[in-house]
């Protein structure tokens, strides 16, 4: 008996083996489709928990979605929103940190996909500053600067952060820069009447834990950045009033009468200043106000028409 052949192993045709990676693709499709729609609805659950008031719940649907879609930015934007809304400015606690970590973090991941939302980046500032980590918020908008270093808008927010965080000298750094790189002679002295508002900020309420010489020294690095800012627009009424302040809380400091009376006499005459330019100022609106009334008054009776 002859033995039985053993049989010739087939190659699947092309037409098999194409059909066998198309069936592969589409179970493997199948399953990332249903986490996509999976994902979208955890996010549908949040937005509902969210206009509820119940953030926990909200926050937990938006992570789970990006546990299923990682990919999905809108997940990012409505967690950062979330946390957000659950952290609580001033409350240093270890769960209110947190909070405010996983908002940046959440609202970081957004802006990599969407870096041109001014809203987001606005409210990521804010969340970086009202938590205490100003590192971040320089770090980010020293970037944003290194980009265009002539861009005035982020040199201020760069003072206003440092002003925030108390480092008082940068701050006026970057306002002084910003004198530098401004053109119109309006902001300019906007630039020196902020410098001007920090020093008043900082003596402001008889703050009389600065005394003697370091209160003369910030009432003067005011008062010079008010006359500056007056020499570009002469009929200013902040500066006017911001000066008055300033020479007042400088009288606090003088240990002498007579010094106390000079510097009392110059803060009377910015006030007087101040009085007069907001007098002219309400005149000339009431003014416009009645012609813009009486116009309006004319055309309602038809005697401003010409046909």
């Amino acid at each position: 008996m002859r033995p039985t052949p053993i049989p010739e192993v087939t190659r699947p045709s092309r037409l098999g083996r194409t059909f066998t990676l198309i069936l592969a693709l589409s179970t493997l499709l199948w399953g990332v489709g249903c986490q996509e729609i999976n994902a979208r609805r955890s996010i549908q659950e949040g937005n509902k928990e969210f206009e509820k008031g119940r953030f926990e719940q909200a926050a937990q649907h938006f992570e789970d979605a990006l546990k299923l879609g990682p990919h999905l930015a809108i997940a990012h934007y409505n967690a950062g929103l979330t946390y957000k809304k659950m952290f609580r400015p001033g409350f240093d606690t270890p769960e209110n940190m947190a909070y405010a970590k996983k908002a940046s973090e959440h609202f970081q991941a957004y802006l990599d996909k969407h870096g041109q939302d001014r809203d987001i980046i606005t409210l990521l500032t804010r969340v970086w500053t009202e938590s205490g980590d100003h590192a971040s918020a320089l770090a980010y908008w020293e970037g944003e600067l290194s980009k265009d270093p002539s861009n005035t808008e982020v040199i201020g927010i760069l003072a206003g952060i440092n002003r925030q965080a108390g480092d008082y000298d940068k701050s006026v750094e970057w306002y002084e820069r910003q004198v530098e790189v401004e053109a119109d002679a309006h902001a300019k002295a906007g630039a020196y009447k902020a410098i001007g508002t920090l020093m008043s900020s900082r003596l402001r309420g008889r703050n009389h834990t600065i005394v003697g010489d370091e209160r003369l020294a910030i009432a003067d690095q005011g008062i010079g950045a008010l006359q500056k800012a007056l020499q570009l627009v002469p009929d200013d009424i902040d500066s006017q009033t911001a000066l008055g302040f300033l020479y007042g809380q400088r009288a606090l400091a003088q240990s002498t009468t007579w010094a106390q009376m000079i510097e009392v006499a110059s803060a009377r005459h910015h006030y007087k200043r101040w009085s007069k330019l907001n007098k002219e100022a309400q005149a000339k609106a009431e003014a416009e106000a009645a012609e813009a009334a009486a116009a309006a008054g004319e055309d309602s009776d038809g005697s401003g028409d010409d046909s």
